[in-house]
């Protein structure tokens, strides 16, 4: 989770930096686990963390923060994930190990709001032209 509003509380909106808050994440962006599913978060901030982990938990998931560690374990942590990492687009972090790791699916999100389409932020897509990564990186878009 990249936290940019904790990050940011004043400007992260205006700037485009949003992100879907812990229900819509836990109802529409886990959508397709089932109940049982392992998830890690991991994230610099710990600003609502709870809030989000709560919610994923109501869905049945099997729910851990990984915490304490150093920005490079928490990259390391991502690249080395075997499933799926899910991620906001305009997080460097969960774009730079989409494309250096060795999941099945990396889902990038990005979220259509006022303050994102006027920003021209609210939509990101890279069309690869590596199969591998074609094929393993996936954009989606939430309003």
């Amino acid at each position: 989770m990249r936290n940019f509003i904790a990050e940011m509380p004043r400007r992260g909106i205006g700037l485009g930096f949003e992100e879907l808050d812990p229900i819509r994440t836990a109802s529409e962006l886990f959508a397709n686990h089932q109940s049982g599913d392992q998830v890690a978060i991991i994230s610099r901030l710990d600003n609502n963390i709870d809030k989000y982990k709560e919610a994923l938990e109501m869905r049945g998931l099997m729910v851990r923060y990984v915490e304490q560690q150093t920005g490079n374990e928490d990259f390391c942590f991502l690249i080395k994930a075997q499933k799926e990492i899910i991620g906001q687009t305009r997080s460097t972090f969960a774009y730079w190990a989409s494309i250096l790791g060795n999941m099945k699916h990396a889902r990038l999100y990005s979220v259509d709001t006022p303050n994102t389409r006027q920003r021209g932020v609210h939509y990101h897509s890279y069309n690869f032209t590596n199969s591998q990564l074609k094929n393993r990186i996936i954009y989606e878009n939430y309003s």
